[in-house]
């Protein structure tokens, strides 16, 4: 069992480069043309795909601290694209949602990226490309456990 373990670990590992080169990079614009940066980028994601969301449940979500979400969020809240306000039920809590602006940010943004990734996959054929959908379904639903 630990071999498979070990195993699994290795192989997840090796993907970090391929999936950073084809897909991530698509998400990198030219810093005079960036009004967010990567972390930023995946907040809007996040909060996108969940609707708003505890401040602590989306560091979790994005993999980062409290205090650099914090720093993420207050670029994001001045630019517009989230706001930010105490949980009614939890005076402690801090709930994040994206703003009308946010939302037609990340829209636009998640259709460059996509049309840029998707060209990454353009010598795919369609079983592949149905195996690589199922296996990264199986993976997230695995390690979000």
């Amino acid at each position: 069992m630990e071999d498979k373990r070990k195993m699994a670990v290795d192989e997840l590992l090796s993907l970090n480069p391929i999936i950073g080169k084809k897909f991530f990079s698509a998400v990198q614009l030219p810093k005079e043309d960036r009004l967010v940066n990567r972390g930023q980028f995946f907040i809007l994601v996040e909060l996108q795909r969940n609707g708003e969301m505890r401040m602590s449940a989306l560091a979790d979500k994005c993999n980062v601290s409290a205090q650099q979400l914090t720093s993420l969020a207050d670029g994001l809240t001045e630019i517009g694209f989230i706001e930010r306000f105490q949980d009614e039920k939890c005076r402690r809590s801090v709930i994040a949602r994206l703003t009308e602006k946010g939302l037609a940010y990340i829209m636009e943004e998640h259709d460059r990226v996509l049309e840029t990734a998707l060209g990454h996959l353009g010598d795919i054929s369609d079983e592949e490309l149905d195996e690589l959908y199922r296996s990264a379904v199986s993976i997230r639903r695995i390690l979000e456990k």
